[in-house]
């Protein structure tokens, strides 16, 4: 339920693909979502 549909940040992206994405201050994020993140963004999406 729910899957099929984007989220904001990602529908936006798709969108546009040569958008910049900034995430000040990220290390506040909870643990688990900074590590998410720092994943995501290492195996290039």
């Amino acid at each position: 339920m729910g899957y099929e549909e984007g989220g904001q940040l990602t529908e936006a992206v798709r969108r546009k693909p040569f958008s910049v994405v900034l995430f000040d201050e990220i290390e506040k994020a909870h643990p688990d979502v900074f590590n998410a993140l720092l994943q995501i963004l290492e195996e290039g999406g």
